[in-house]
């Protein structure tokens, strides 16, 4: 098994955070639904807004997280529901909401990936730029399986990491991607090596580095995709599980 969403957030999971949970909730997606209208989805577990900017089909789509702590995540979710001007930056974002009268969703705050923003690769900048808003002054924490933002050339803040979701291999995200890509690359390197010629020439075609936990582009060739389905296609065959 492959932890990818450890380490969780401490603090998220404390009684007071949970015991305010309901109703913070529910005020969320009432402001939510105030300011974004028929652009807000809510199932049990997120509320999804949709954004203007458009995203190719069955390529790799960038995505931003915001990761702020227990203090500040209903502050800053609360600013983020009334920011109508976020839709005009992003493919779209997601909270997480789970209801915490539910027993399964009161531990699932802790997950580090609880606001999650998408856009285009040429979008990124400026999306930078309105979020470097929220968190500036925030208690935040960090995420694994990410890549920090001036790692890119991308004006970043403390609490904002950088993905890429692989969109050709289905509604897979790009932490799940890595997590399971690198612990399989652990399991068969002398493999890689005799298969590839060498390790650093498997880990650029699929698009992934050593040197950072976040992708190595954020414009990956559109050569390599074929490749990449043949390879996770073959990590599932041999029994890979999260």
């Amino acid at each position: 098994m492959i932890p990818y969403v450890w380490p969780l957030v401490d603090g998220f999971a404390s009684p007071h955070f949970l015991d305010t949970a309901r109703a913070k909730r529910k005020e969320l997606l009432a402001t939510l639904g105030r300011t974004f209208g028929d652009r807000l989805s809510v199932n049990e577990h997120w509320a999804r807004i949709s954004g203007d900017l458009k995203v190719e089909p069955n390529t790799w789509l960038p995505k931003v997280y915001l990761c702020v702590g227990r203090r500040s995540f209903w502050p800053v979710v609360s600013a983020l529901a009334q920011s109508p001007d976020l839709v005009g930056v992003c493919n779209g974002f997601k909270i997480f909401a789970g209801r915490t009268e539910l027993k399964a969703f009161r531990q699932s705050y802790r997950r580090p990936d609880k606001i999650v923003f998408y856009a285009p690769q040429p979008a990124l900048g400026r999306l930078m730029h309105r979020l470097n808003d929220f968190v500036r002054g925030r208690q935040c924490h960090g995420i694994r399986h990410t890549g920090r933002p001036e790692e890119y050339g991308l004006p970043g803040a403390k609490g904002l990491y950088v993905g890429i979701d692989p969109l050709f291999l289905g509604a897979l995200s790009w932490r799940i991607y890595r997590a399971v890509a690198i612990h399989w690359l652990s399991l068969n390197r002398a493999f890689v090596q005799e298969e590839w010629g060498s390790i650093d020439h498997w880990l650029e075609r699929m698009n992934l580095d050593l040197r950072s936990e976040g992708p190595r582009s954020l414009r990956p060739s559109k050569r390599d995709r074929a490749f990449i389905r043949a390879n996770w296609a073959e990590m599932f065959a041999e029994g890979v599980s999260l």
